[in-house]
């Protein structure tokens, strides 16, 4: 079965061999979806130069135009392949949404994730699959705090 992204391009993992991977399993119906969606957007952007590519699939939604809107409502930057028959979120063992797969570049699946992610661990799960050479220094970050005093 062939993965398509909204406008009827293929979307193959292949393709993307040499690059981190998140796959997002999601649904814009689903309230934790869309409480996630904005760390998808700012993860997508901040690690896009580094080698990461997001790829969010839509399941069980009645058209792709619904899941276009959503997209276009969220100015989602990433490619999103629609699943309208199930078939994709069948063969990945998908029971929960949202459902987070880290590929590393070689192709090898990493991580697993049940449930919406924060910005932090998305982070600390895209810094560990990161193409070698690609992986920056935050340009700042705040210092540690003391504590109290």
């Amino acid at each position: 079965y062939q993965l398509h992204d909204l406008d009827g391009n293929p979307v193959r993992l292949e393709d993307l061999r040499g690059k981190a991977v998140w796959i997002n399993f999601f649904a814009s119906w689903c309230p934790p979806c869309q409480g996630e969606t904005p760390v998808l957007r700012e993860i997508a952007e901040k690690y896009k130069d580094q080698g990461l590519e997001v790829v969010g699939v839509s399941v069980q939604e009645t058209t792709a135009d619904d899941v276009h809107e959503y997209a276009q409502r969220y100015e989602l930057p990433y490619t999103i392949g629609f699943d309208s028959s199930g078939h994709v979120f069948h063969q990945y063992r998908v029971y929960a949404l949202p459902t987070q797969f880290f590929v590393d570049p070689s192709g090898v699946l990493r991580q697993v994730v049940n449930g919406p992610l924060s910005e932090e661990r998305a982070s600390q799960l895209i810094e560990a699959i990161l193409p070698p050479g690609s992986s920056s220094p935050p340009a700042s970050s705040p210092a540690p705090s003391a504590g109290p005093s």
